[in-house]
C-alpha cells in the first residue's frame, strides 16, 4: 500500500512538472520589443511600426508610429502575458474589453476564437520554423499568408487588428526586433530585408483581375472579371520607391480600362482599390 502511494505521488509530481516545464519565448518585453508591419490602404502599401513601452498595472503599453496622426506616437493598448508566455491578452486603448489574441500552446484540431469572426476557427497545423513554434489557421490575412501565431513574435496580424483607431486594413508582421537585434523576419516574398519587396508583390491571389500585356510598351489593359469591382474603382501606379505616378477614380462600373503611359522603362506597382479590398501587381514597362 505504501509503495502504491509513493507511485501515485511520483506520477503526480511528474504530471505537475510536465505541465509547468514548457516555457515559451515571450512576445512582449517592455521598452524592448519592436514590430514592423505592412498594411494595405486606399493610397497604397505602407510599412509602419509598433513598439512596447513601459509596464503598467494593466500590462505593457503598445505604441504605434506610422502614416496616421502625422507620424506622432499613439497608444494602441496594453498587452499581458501568462506566466509561461503561452498566452497573450490585449486591451485596445479605445475598448474596455481585454481579448485573448494568442495561444502558442494550441495543437492541431484545437479551436480558437479569432476576433471579428463569427465562430471559433480550427488550428490547421502546428510546426517548428525559424527556431520557433508556429500555430497556423486555414484562413488568409490578405497577403497570400495564413493567419498564424509565431512564438515570441505574436499573431502575424499584429495588435492593430484589435485597435479600431484609424481603421488599418490587412496588417501583417514583416519583422520583429528586440531593441536593435532582429529576431524574426517574415519569409513572405512580398517583403525583403524588413521592407516591402515591390518587385515581387501580389497580396491577393485572385482571378477577379486580368492585366495584359505584361510586360508592356505603352498601353496596358485592365479587365475586371468581377463586375462589382468596377464600381468606385481607384487605379494607381507607383514607382518602386512608392511615389504615385498615376491615379484615377472611376465610378461608372466600366470593367475594361485601357491605360496609356509615358513612363520610362522599368518596374512599377499597379494598385486597384474597390469593395474595401486592394489588389497590387508588379508591372514592367519595356
Amino acid at each position: 500500500m505504501k509503495s502504491f502511494r509513493i507511485l501515485i505521488e511520483v506520477v503526480l509530481l511528474i504530471t505537475m512538472y510536465s505541465s509547468f516545464s514548457q516555457v515559451y519565448k515571450p512576445v512582449v518585453k517592455s521598452d524592448t520589443s519592436v514590430w514592423y508591419f505592412a498594411h494595405l490602404e486606399m493610397p497604397g502599401i505602407y510599412l509602419d511600426t509598433l513598439y512596447a513601452g513601459q509596464e503598467t498595472v494593466k500590462g505593457t503599453e503598445i505604441w504605434y508610429k506610422g502614416q496616421y496622426f502625422n507620424h506622432e506616437e499613439q497608444l494602441v493598448g496594453t498587452a499581458r502575458s501568462s506566466e509561461n508566455y503561452d498566452k497573450l491578452w490585449f486591451r485596445p486603448s479605445d475598448d474596455s474589453v481585454e481579448y485573448l489574441i494568442y495561444d502558442i500552446s494550441l495543437e492541431k484540431g484545437d479551436e480558437f476564437q479569432i476576433y471579428r469572426l463569427p465562430s471559433p476557427t480550427i488550428v490547421d497545423t502546428v510546426y517548428q520554423a525559424y527556431g520557433r513554434r508556429i500555430v497556423e489557421f486555414d484562413i488568409e490575412t490578405g497577403w497570400n499568408e495564413s493567419y498564424k501565431f509565431i512564438e515570441g513574435v505574436g499573431p502575424n496580424v499584429t495588435f492593430v487588428r484589435w485597435w479600431r483607431g484609424p481603421g488599418i486594413n490587412s496588417p501583417v508582421i514583416v519583422c520583429s526586433f528586440e531593441r536593435d537585434t532582429k529576431v524574426f523576419e517574415s519569409p513572405n516574398p512580398a517583403f525583403l530585408d524588413c521592407s516591402i519587396n515591390y518587385t515581387n508583390i501580389n497580396p491577393y491571389d485572385d482571378d477577379d483581375v486580368e492585366i495584359f500585356p505584361n510586360p508592356f510598351k505603352d498601353n496596358l489593359t485592365i479587365r475586371l472579371n468581377n463586375f462589382d469591382l468596377g464600381k468606385n474603382l481607384v487605379i494607381s501606379i507607383h514607382n518602386i520607391t512608392g511615389q504615385t505616378l498615376y491615379s484615377n477614380k472611376s465610378d461608372t462600373g466600366v470593367n475594361i480600362h485601357h491605360l496609356k503611359t509615358s513612363f520610362e522603362p522599368g518596374v512599377y506597382i499597379l494598385s486597384l482599390t474597390s469593395l474595401n479590398r486592394q489588389y497590387t501587381y508588379k508591372i514592367i514597362k519595356q
